[in-house]
């Protein structure tokens, strides 16, 4: 079920919007390869962007295959909200809490939009759809329109691209780069101009040669020629650029009724999921050996339907230790080990842990943890979980026990 619009939608009727765009990297290529896998991976980032929409405001509309349209009544939302999505990603895959993170792209526009039964249509959807393409992996690209906005209103550091021909559109639509971060004082300069030609250009134009009173006209015609010849080949690399874009957008809408009908229909099973590797009993598994070391009776399918399961366990209990504070920290289960007694820990903005210790903190990563301390947290999390944590999140634990080889993390489980 899509999200009620917080603001008022007149249906029926033209209005201003800022539509967002998203989608993934390397779509198809991955669904090829690991189909079950990334349909799982997929749900589970989009269940994390709407989370972050509803809480700015904005509105899904629809789910587009491997990424969501989302409308705002406000531009500033829009970018703030793209900016919290992929810092997120960001600050999850720099922590390793994902072991097989996907890379999503976000494009921007504000435009004049029609809205009737539950969709929008128009130029300003299409452009925003379009300038999915020209994002990098990980990146947002916003229009003039959203950039003229915004720019006074956040503390915004952006890259102009300058204008882009984008496929169907007529006009060319300027363009900019928004930054997760501030960029370095020598690279401060950057922001305001468009990206350096390629290399082969510059190399092609030479120095302008001066011809003396009753010299050749020869040298002139030569650096016309070499200019001509540099413009060529800097007109045949974007060009290039751009087709690769536009392949890029195409291969990824081709595979949208697949995970549609998998998203709508998460019971049926498709020709190529493993049926053993939805199936296994992980608590059953366990021992004091990882399964990833385990000389016998751990197969590829298990240990990556494990790792799926894992993986969404994680990116939940990210956002449910966002709940815990300083003065509100989490008790810790000791699972066994007398060190643990009495261990407070709660978290800050960028996901990075804090252990109270008396009164003193130590602050921690998720990846400098032991498995033996992760698996102390997960545990205690879904212990305190209100609502109660639902089978998907206890069988991610107990793939997590299975993967790491702890069979006191399945005991507890068990209580």
């Amino acid at each position: 079920m899509e999200a009620a619009p917080p603001f008022p939608v007149v249906t029926g009727q033209r209005q201003l919007a800022a539509i967002m765009f998203t989608d993934v990297v390397g779509y198809s290529a991955q669904m090829h390869d690991e189909e079950l896998a990334t349909l799982n991976r997929v749900e589970r980032d989009l269940a994390s962007m709407r989370r972050t929409v509803e809480n700015r405001s904005g509105s899904v509309i629809k789910m587009t295959g491997d990424g969501l349209l989302i409308q705002f009544g406000s531009a500033v939302e829009a970018v703030a909200c793209a900016l919290e999505i992929q810092r997120t990603f960001h600050s999850r895959l720099e922590a390793g809490v994902i072991s097989s993170p996907l890379r999503h792209r976000i494009g921007i526009h504000l435009g004049d939009v029609f809205v009737s039964q539950g969709d929008v249509m128009g130029d300003g959807v299409n452009i925003a759809a379009r300038l999915v393409a020209v994002a990098p992996p990980g990146g947002i690209v916003i229009s003039h329109m959203i950039y003229e906005v915004v720019k006074n209103k956040l503390p915004l550091h952006t890259v102009r691209l300058g204008p882009q021909q984008l496929k169907n559109i007529k006009a060319a639509v300027s363009a900019y780069k928004v930054l997760l971060e501030s960029p370095e004082l020598t690279n401060a300069t950057a922001t305001a101009t468009p990206p350096p030609a390629p290399a082969a250009t510059t190399a092609m134009a030479p120095a302008p040669a001066t011809v003396g009173r009753g010299g050749s006209r020869l040298p002139k015609l030569a650096v016309l020629v070499l200019l001509v010849a540099g413009l060529a080949v800097a007109g045949r690399y974007f060009f290039q650029q751009y087709l690769a874009h536009q392949e890029d957008l195409e291969s990824s809408q081709s595979a949208q009724a697949a995970l549609g009908a998998r998203l709508k229909n998460p019971g049926a099973a498709t020709a190529t999921e493993p049926p053993a590797a939805t199936t296994e009993d992980f608590a059953a598994l366990v021992t004091a050996t990882p399964a990833r070391l385990q000389a016998a009776g751990a197969n590829a399918a298990t240990i990556k339907s494990a790792t799926t399961a894992a993986d969404l366990l994680l990116v939940w209990l990210t956002d449910e230790l966002a709940r815990y504070t300083k003065d509100r920290p989490l008790a810790v289960a000791s699972l066994g080990d007398p060190s643990f007694q009495g261990a407070r820990v709660f978290t800050d903005a960028s996901h990075d842990l804090y252990f109270a210790e008396g009164g003193a903190f130590r602050r921690r990563t998720w990846a400098e943890l032991k498995e033996p301390v992760q698996a102390a947290i997960i545990v205690s999390v879904l212990r305190q979980a209100s609502p109660p944590a639902g089978p998907e999140l206890r069988r991610g634990a107990e793939a997590f026990a299975y993967l790491h080889g702890l069979p006191q993390m399945t005991a507890a489980l068990g209580r």
